[in-house]
C-alpha cells in the first residue's frame, strides 16, 4: 500500500490542488486522498464519522461492516 501511495505522491505532489491525509477512525486507519477541487473534505471526514458512529448502533463488528 505505502508504494503504491508513494507512486501516487510522485506523479501528482506538485500539484497544490492535490492532498493526501492520513487519518484513523476508531483505531482504523485511512488514507484520503484526492484534489482539493472536486473533494468536499470537512463534508467528507463529516460523512465518514457519521457512518462510523451509526456502525456503533448496529450489533455487527467493525470487520463485518468493512466486508
Amino acid at each position: 500500500m505505502e508504494t503504491i501511495l508513494q507512486d501516487i505522491k510522485n506523479h501528482f505532489g506538485n500539484d497544490d490542488d492535490f492532498f493526501i491525509m492520513k487519518e484513523h477512525f476508531v483505531n482504523a486507519p485511512f488514507v484520503l486522498l484526492g484534489f482539493k477541487s472536486l473533494v468536499d473534505l470537512p463534508q467528507t471526514l463529516k460523512t465518514i464519522q457519521n457512518k462510523i458512529e451509526s456502525i456503533f448502533l448496529t450489533n455487527k463488528t467493525f470487520d463485518q461492516i468493512m466486508r
